[in-house]
């Protein structure tokens, strides 16, 4: 069973020795303490037979199996469920009795520190992309992807974190001043991050929209670009399919007369050549009025 550790917590020290998990309730409930029982990745069969020792609830069981849960508290009769994300212990707890509430609550003061912690991390990422966004031509939308979907994950961990510390604070008795006090702390730590994450999640949408639309306004440009083109390209061979068709007509006639076949009357006319070089002119013109009025020319 990957039980990392078994301890019973008395008196505000832990009991000294090893205690089996087999009897690490008993023990508490002899030494008036608390007991700690820490379970490293089990599997599904090893974490109902913890719950049936412990007596959880199913429901809470099918959770813990599930995983992925998003942060909350809640109540199974005597016993309280509760999730956190990316929780590193760094602290202790100061000025408080150790009981298991005080233990909850410097879990949920880890958490919030590293969620803000984080959050910072990505504020930081953030301004370095946003500088690179405005520097350069084209924008980093890979980058300013990546980076929303940073926020996206550590916002599912940091945002329901102020309403599991107000459900915790809910449950504390108000005798409880100085535990109070310090769930207010993290309250105020976990909105504050909360806030900060909001603010950044918008800038990237904000970022990816300007981004999208650089991106669009350039293809658009090239497009029209490319359409300027295209039309100059027209103009030209509707200039040069006009000009070889005028120069088609002269070059007909000047081709049928110059074959100097001997049954050819206008070859021995006295007027042929001025003939046939106002035939060529008049279907030059006419052509050539033909394309003009057309806008070829």
């Amino acid at each position: 069973m990957p039980i990392a550790d078994t301890a019973v917590w008395a008196a505000g020290a832990r009991v000294a020795g090893d205690v089996p998990f087999d009897l690490v309730l008993e023990t508490a409930a002899e030494r008036d303490g608390f007991a700690w029982v820490d379970m490293v990745d089990p599997t599904e069969a090893e974490l109902r037979q913890v719950a049936d020792e412990l007596d959880l609830h199913h429901l809470l069981v099918e959770d813990v199996v599930a995983r992925g849960q998003r942060p909350k508290l809640e109540g199974y009769g005597a016993t309280e469920y509760c999730v956190v994300h990316r929780v590193e212990p760094e602290g202790g707890i100061e000025g408080l009795a150790l009981t298991p509430r005080a233990v909850l609550y410097a879990l949920l003061d880890d958490a919030a520190d590293a969620h803000e912690r984080l959050a910072m991390d990505v504020h930081a990422q953030i301004e370095g992309v946003e500088d690179v966004f405005f520097a350069e031509e084209h924008p980093p939308t890979v980058d300013i992807y990546r980076t929303m979907r940073r926020v996206l994950a550590l916002q599912r961990a940091a945002d329901p974190m102020s309403d599991v510390v107000a459900r915790v604070a809910s449950r504390t008795p108000e005798g409880e001043l100085e535990l109070h006090r310090h769930l207010r702390d993290v309250d105020d730590h976990a909105r504050r991050t909360a806030t900060r994450l909001s603010g950044d999640r918008d800038l990237l949408a904000s970022m990816l929209q300007l981004a999208t639309a650089r991106v669009a306004e350039r293809q658009n440009d090239e497009m029209r670009a490319m359409t300027e083109q295209q039309i100059v390209q027209n103009d030209q061979t509707k200039k040069v399919t006009s000009w070889a068709a005028i120069l088609f007509a002269p070059t007909l006639i000047a081709g049928i007369y110059g074959m100097n076949f001997t049954h050819m009357p206008e070859l021995h006319w006295l007027l042929g050549y001025p003939f046939a070089v106002v035939l060529m002119l008049a279907f030059a013109g006419v052509l050539h009025r033909v394309f003009k009025r057309k806008h070829w020319l």
